[in-house]
C-alpha cells in the first residue's frame, strides 16, 4: 500500500490538536455562561458564533482557498487564531468573549477550504479517499478528547488557563502549513480566473452525484442537529441517565466517527463513493428512527457508536466525491460553498430542535428525524436511478438525436 505524504499526517496532527483545544474551550465556555447565570441566550449566541462565519465568508474563503498555497496560507492564519484565542483568555465581558469566539470560527473558515483543497492536491487518485479519513479520523480524537477533559479540567483550572491551553493548540495549525512544499522557482500555485461562493455552488451543482450527495448530507445533518437537541431529554428524563452518562454518549459517538471515517477512507480507495455514501445514510436514518424506540441505556450507547461511524463514512464518502469530481481550480470554492450550507442547516436545525423540544416528546422528535433521512435518501436514490435510465434509453425512432442536430447545423 503507497505510503500517504507527510504533509497529510501533519494535517491530521494539527485537527487532531486544535479540535481538542477546542472540545476544552467550548465545554469550558458554556459551563462558565451558566455558572454566571448569562442565560440561553448567551448559548444560543456561542453557538450562532461558531457557526454564521462559515455561511457569510464562504464567498472570501472559497476564493482564498483556490488562490493561495497553504505554506504561505497556515503559518499566518494560525498565528493569528493563536493571539485572539490568548487575547479571550484575558477577557471578561460574555460579548466580548462571544465576538472574539467569532473571530476564532471565521479563521478557521479560512483554513478548513484551504487543507480541503491541499489534500486533495498532496493526495491524489487512490489516495484520496484515505487521506480524507485520516484527516476527518484526527478530528474526532481531537473532540473525543477534548470532550472528555473538558469538563474535568475546568474543575481543576480557571476558564483563562483552559483557553491560554487552546491557544497553544493553534499552534499545530501553523507548524503544519511548514509541511507542504515550497514552490519552486518559476512555479506557480494553480488560480481559477473566477472563484467565489456562487462559483463553488455551480461547481458542486455540475457534478449530479456530488450535489445528490450535499443535499441528502445536509438533510442527514439537519436530522443530527434535531437529534443533538433531543438527546439530553431522552437521556436524562426518560432514560434517567446520569450527567456523566450523556457526557459518556458524546465520547462514544466521536470514538464511532474516528473508526468510520478510517475505515471508509480506506474501503473507498479504488471503489465508487456513492454506494457506501447511500448505504451510510440509511443505516443512519434507521438508527436514529430506532433510537425512538430505545429503552435501555446500553441500547443507546451502541447506537450511538454505530450512528457516529456511519456519519463519518457518509461524510468521507461525501468530500472524496467532491475531490475526485468537482475541477481542481475550484475546489476551495466549492469547499466553502459545502461548508456554508452545512452551517446554514446547522443554524435552521438547533432553531427547530429548541422549538420542537418545547412541544413534542423527545422520541417523536428521534422519529421525525430517522423519517427526513430515510425520505430523503429514497427520493435522492430514485432520482439518481431515472436519471441513469434515461440516460441510457435510445431515442425514439424518427427522433432527431442531439448528433442529427448538430450535422444539420454545420
Amino acid at each position: 500500500m503507497t505510503r500517504l505524504p507527510r504533509q497529510i499526517h501533519a494535517v491530521s496532527a494539527a485537527f487532531a490538536v486544535t479540535m481538542l483545544g477546542d472540545g476544552l474551550a467550548i465545554t469550558a465556555l458554556m459551563l462558565d455562561f451558566h455558572d454566571r447565570h448569562a442565560g440561553a441566550g448567551a448559548i444560543a449566541a456561542l453557538f450562532a458564533a461558531m457557526s454564521l462565519p462559515a455561511v457569510l465568508l464562504a464567498g472570501v474563503s472559497g476564493r482564498i482557498a483556490d488562490r493561495v498555497p497553504p505554506r504561505r496560507l497556515l503559518p499566518p492564519v494560525g498565528a493569528a487564531l493563536t493571539a485572539v484565542c490568548a487575547a479571550m483568555a484575558y477577557a471578561e465581558a460574555v460579548g466580548v468573549l462571544i465576538g472574539l469566539f467569532a473571530v476564532l470560527s471565521a479563521l478557521m473558515t479560512i483554513v478548513m477550504p484551504a487543507v480541503f483543497v491541499a489534500v486533495t492536491r498532496s493526495a491524489p487518485g487512490d489516495l484520496l479517499s484515505r487521506a480524507t479519513g485520516r484527516v476527518s479520523a484526527g478530528a474526532s480524537l481531537g473532540v473525543l478528547l477534548g470532550t472528555a477533559l473538558g469538563g474535568f479540567l475546568l474543575d481543576w483550572l480557571s476558564l483563562r488557563e483552559v483557553l491560554l491551553i487552546d491557544a497553544a493548540t493553534y499552534v499545530a495549525i501553523l507548524l503544519a502549513g511548514f509541511a507542504f512544499p515550497r514552490l519552486g522557482p518559476g512555479e506557480e500555485h494553480p488560480r481559477a480566473d473566477r472563484s467565489g461562493f456562487l462559483v463553488g455552488i455551480r461547481a458542486l451543482r455540475g457534478q449530479s452525484l456530488v450535489f445528490r450527495l450535499l443535499v441528502l448530507g445536509a438533510v442527514l445533518g439537519f436530522a443530527i442537529q434535531l437529534m443533538n437537541v433531543a438527546e439530553v431529554f431522552l437521556v436524562r428524563d426518560d432514560l434517567r441517565g446520569s450527567g456523566t452518562a450523556f457526557g459518556a454518549l458524546t465520547m462514544v459517538c466521536a470514538a464511532g466517527q474516528m473508526a468510520g471515517a478510517w475505515f471508509a477512507g480506506n474501503h473507498l480507495a479504488r471503489r465508487p463513493t456513492g454506494t457506501v455514501a447511500f448505504v451510510a445514510a440509511g443505516v443512519s436514518g434507521l438508527l436514529i428512527l430506532g433510537t425512538a424506540v430505545t429503552f435501555h441505556l446500553p441500547v443507546l450507547f451502541v447506537i450511538m457508536a454505530v450512528e457516529g461511524s456511519t456519519g463519518a463514512a457518509f461524510s468521507v464518502a461525501k468530500q472524496t466525491t467532491i475531490g475526485r469530481d468537482v475541477p481542481a481550480e475550484h475546489r476551495g470554492s466549492a469547499s466553502a460553498a459545502g461548508s456554508a450550507v452545512n452551517n446554514t442547516v446547522m443554524v435552521l436545525a438547533l432553531v427547530a430542535g429548541g422549538t420542537l423540544t418545547s412541544v413534542l416528546e423527545p422520541r417523536l422528535i428521534f422519529a421525525i428525524s430517522g423519517g427526513l433521512v430515510l425520505a430523503a435518501l429514497a427520493l435522492t436514490v430514485t432520482r439518481l436511478l431515472d436519471g441513469r435510465r434515461a440516460a441510457r434509453t435510445p431515442a425514439v425512432a424518427g427522433e432527431p438525436t442531439l448528433a442529427d442536430t448538430a450535422s444539420r447545423r454545420h
